[in-house]
């Protein structure tokens, strides 16, 4: 093991172990509510987060597309490991493609309830 290796390794541990110190004592004092959010704060993420999904969808409508084509080839060329990691990244990105606007209705509902009760306070 050289030296630079083993200073890589200390410092990669050192950060572990300060970032689950910082994790723990900040849950400490975590009463377990968050801080409420305004109607106007919550419209404001939706909508950044529809803005996000719009515009990102048809380029993983895109890369789902462009990735089938690869498999194809790969497929195509008996290479079957590579074929199947590139089969898992398909299945991931279909996957987002059905949670993200279930999400987003979550996310709707969920604004509407804020906006209800700061409306009723």
């Amino acid at each position: 093991m050289t030296f630079r290796s083993l200073l890589a390794g200390t410092a990669i541990t050192a950060t572990l172990l300060v970032g689950g110190a910082t994790a723990a004592v900040a849950t400490e004092g975590d009463t377990g509510t968050e801080s409420p959010l305004t109607c106007e704060e919550a419209t404001a993420r939706l909508e950044k987060a529809q803005a996000r999904w719009t515009e990102g969808e048809p380029k993983v409508i895109e890369r789902v597309a462009s990735l089938q084509e690869r498999l194809q080839q790969l497929t195509d060329n008996g290479r079957d490991k590579a074929a199947e990691r590139v089969s898992r990244r398909i299945d991931r990105l279909e996957n987002l493609l059905e949670r993200a606007p279930e999400r987003l209705e979550k996310a709707s509902a969920h604004v509407a309830e804020i906006c209800t009760a700061d409306t009723a306070s």
